[in-house]
């Protein structure tokens, strides 16, 4: 994938309007955090870039969440069904959690008792940077295993 900082021509009018604020930045010398603040407005809009302790971002590219992989570590827990385009369990009369995963990267969350599906949680869009679907992610989850033990003990 080519680094859009190599070819600006390439990038859209809205990674543009930020590149072109941070430049005359970029041409002095940023620091460490101007890296943070630069590296958190792109995210923003879905694109990143990486940096090292020298401080010059580079790899200037659409997000790819699979890089984020190991941020979800310890978040997902239950059963990963990279197939449940249909809301389909993965297992007849299933109970539980599963997660979404077409791109190494959780897009939604579903409940299902007894096999039905029971709510099903969008956490990704195009808008979301990974940080607010690592947010979602956890926040729902908890919500979500609290139904189901509910769910659970009324159904017993």
């Amino acid at each position: 994938m080519k680094d859009l900082f190599e070819y600006y021509q390439d990038q859209p009018e809205n990674l543009k309007k930020i590149c072109d604020k941070w430049s005359e930045k970029i041409n002095e010398g940023l620091t460490y955090k101007d890296c943070e603040l630069f590296l958190n407005e792109v995210e923003n809009i879905g694109y990143t870039f990486d940096y090292e302790l020298s401080a010059e971002p580079f790899n200037l590219r659409i997000m790819d969440f699979e890089r984020h992989e190991d941020d979800f570590n310890g978040l997902l827990t239950g059963d990963f069904n990279e197939e449940d385009i249909n809301n389909k369990p993965p297992k007849k009369n299933y109970t539980g959690l599963t997660f979404g995963l077409p791109a190494s990267t959780p897009t939604h969350i579903n409940l299902f008792l007894k096999g039905e599906l029971i709510e099903r949680v969008e956490l990704w869009n195009t808008n979301n940077t990974g940080q607010q679907v690592r947010n979602k992610l956890k926040r729902e989850r908890k919500r979500l295993e609290l139904k189901l033990n509910n769910l659970k003990k009324t159904t017993t």
